[in-house]
């Protein structure tokens, strides 16, 4: 089965190399939990309301599904956050990165969002 998804290239596999199960660290707000999962695999409301163009950063008009990694209206929050700019480091399982995700959604009110 592992052979068979290294093989699909999908938005999925991007972020997630692995069929195992992810786990959150211990105190992590199911919120965050929802949130963090529908970025890892591309469903959002913002990102999924209508069957057109998808919606745009006011500020800097780069697709809303790159916010995390090339806005540069949060670039601040992801500077002080130290969050990489790989997509799958910042969605990877490690409690660390999690943590600074939630944070990340809280600080820019992208939460709300998702």
């Amino acid at each position: 089965m592992t052979q068979i998804m290294n093989k699909i290239t999908t938005k999925l596999n991007e972020v997630k190399r692995s069929i195992l199960p992810r786990t959150f660290p211990v105190k992590t707000l199911r919120k965050y939990e929802s949130a963090i999962n529908r970025l890892r695999i591309g469903y959002t409301r913002t990102f999924n309301e209508k069957r057109g163009p998808s919606p745009t950063c006011i500020c800097c008009r780069v697709p809303l599904t790159f916010i995390l990694t090339e806005c540069r209206a949060c670039n601040t929050e992801r500077v002080e956050l130290r969050i990489s700019l790989y997509l799958d480091e910042i969605l990877s399982p490690e409690p660390d990165n999690v943590v600074k995700l939630s944070q990340f959604l809280t600080e820019t009110h992208l939460i709300n969002l998702l």
